[in-house]
């Protein structure tokens, strides 16, 4: 299970695709900091003076500027505080299919494990009975020589056999192809997979199996929690939703220094400063941002309901192992 868990492509690739989940809420987060930007431009104009009933030649002249500039959302109505929480909600169902991944190829491992086993218990139990057809054969064809038996007797003997050994073929590619599924849930090729002689005699039940199993376990199972997070990202999304139907508000400043020559760009004479505040709300969009709202709240309805039929379907399959562990523990 180590090596599996350590060299299965898709354990990897999951756990890929956690990691984009996590730095998708840093990428979140940061849109809702103080954002910088700098800028430089190099310019080649030509003024028309005429244009400007000025007399004179046209004028041809370069330009040059640096400078940057600082804005700040406010997010009064809470929009980028509800991206943020989305954010982490969908990297925690993330981490939880990676959870339940992680579970899903131990659980595989196990059973293959179990498989190859039981397979080779099976081609062991052929082969000896195998041996007791030849040993039933050699004696009824004695019997037949010493005049007690018959050819019939002979024959039938034969042909139990040839019926139990055909079984060994298929038990041998069963096996084959359980050893092929092995090698790729631990992430190596068949060809390359190391001796997989596992043995029941080697393998055991725990010491004591539950006859019942508290269902405080159906909080811990990763489906759920999955469908939690799920649910609390769709909520979210409701928040950012609304927040769009309201206005924003953003304050910035911004510096610029420009010259027609390098050497001045960065004298005072030549110095730009912009202080802003802008507000931008929405007034006619044909009802996009109220539809948007409405497909949030039933997108979060429907989450809501997966839920309940996830904690219901897990209620049902812990019912379902406690009963069987009770046949388990009677039978045992």
């Amino acid at each position: 299970m180590d090596r599996a868990i350590a060299n299965n492509a898709s354990l990897e690739a999951s756990n890929a695709t956690l990691a984009v989940a996590r730095e998708q809420v840093l990428a979140v987060r940061g849109r809702g900091r103080v954002q910088a930007d700098a800028n430089a431009r190099v310019e080649h104009e030509q003024v028309n003076l005429s244009g400007f009933e000025f007399e004179g030649s046209n004028r041809e002249f370069d330009l040059y500027s640096i400078g940057g500039g600082v804005s700040y959302d406010l997010d009064l109505f809470g929009g980028q505080r509800r991206r943020v929480e989305q954010a982490s909600a969908r990297a925690e169902s993330q981490l939880r299919q990676t959870e339940a991944a992680h579970l899903a190829i131990a659980g595989q491992v196990v059973n293959q494990v179990l498989l190859i086993a039981a397979i080779r218990a099976r081609i062991a139990t052929a082969q000896a009975l195998l041996a007791e057809d030849q040993r039933n054969i050699d004696l009824t064809r004695k019997r037949q020589q010493a005049g007690e038996g018959t050819l019939v007797e002979v024959l039938n003997a034969e042909s139990q056999f040839q019926n139990d050994r055909g079984e060994i073929p298929q038990l041998g590619q069963q096996l084959a192809e359980a050893r092929h599924l092995f090698a790729t849930l631990t992430g190596v090729a068949p060809s390359r997979l190391e001796v997989t002689d596992f043995d029941l005699s080697g393998l055991a039940l725990p010491p004591q199996v539950p006859v019942t199993i508290p269902s405080a376990l159906v909080r811990k199972r990763p489906d759920i929690l999955q469908a939690e997070a799920d649910f609390h990202a769709a909520t979210a999304a409701i928040g950012v939703a609304t927040a769009q139907l309201y206005p924003n508000v953003t304050l910035g400043a911004t510096l610029t220094q420009g010259a027609p020559h390098l050497d001045d760009v960065f004298g005072s004479a030549s110095r730009e400063i912009d202080l802003f505040a802008g507000l931008t709300a929405p007034l006619l969009r044909g009802g996009t941002l109220k539809a948007q709202r409405r497909a949030a709240v039933e997108q979060a309805r429907a989450a809501s309901a997966t839920h309940l039929q996830t904690v219901l379907d897990a209620f049902r399959q812990m019912a379902t192992c406690s009963r069987r562990s009770t046949a388990i523990s009677v039978r045992w």
